[in-house]
């Protein structure tokens, strides 16, 4: 019977045992549902070729590489890092989703690699303050 725990710990399994068997993709899972009766889960999976510069051609890296003008920031900006002063941590931008109409950027905080999202112009504002 599939419940809440036993999906992550499934999707956390496989998403492992694939890093492993394929090195050279990038796994990532996407939520997920199961069954109110427990008896079927499914999730997607986004597999991504990771290129000769370490960094894997994601939905939202091709995103960030085609619109980020229209944001404000530059192609070359993705990779960058940038001081949060609300939180005090360094972020390092990894993508754009710019189906979010509050938080659009894509970033991972450099200590711990954990994700969130910002809304451009923090952003923007983060890397001229910076440079």
């Amino acid at each position: 019977m599939f419940d809440r725990s036993t999906c992550r710990q499934i999707q956390g399994e496989i998403v492992e045992l694939l890093k492993q068997r394929y090195p050279n993709l990038h796994v990532e899972a996407h939520g997920g549902k199961f069954a109110t009766n427990g008896s079927n889960f499914t999730f997607p999976l986004e597999l991504a070729v990771i290129g000769s510069d370490g960094q894997a051609e994601t939905q939202e890296v091709r995103e960030f590489k085609r619109n980020a003008s229209l944001y404000g920031l530059k192609p070359e900006d993705l990779g960058k890092t940038f001081h949060s002063p609300g939180s005090g941590h360094r972020f390092k931008i990894t993508g754009l989703k710019s189906r979010n109409r509050r938080y659009q950027i894509m970033a991972d905080r450099v200590r711990d690699g954990k994700g969130f999202k910002f809304d451009a112009f923090t952003v923007k504002q983060a890397l001229e303050r910076e440079s």
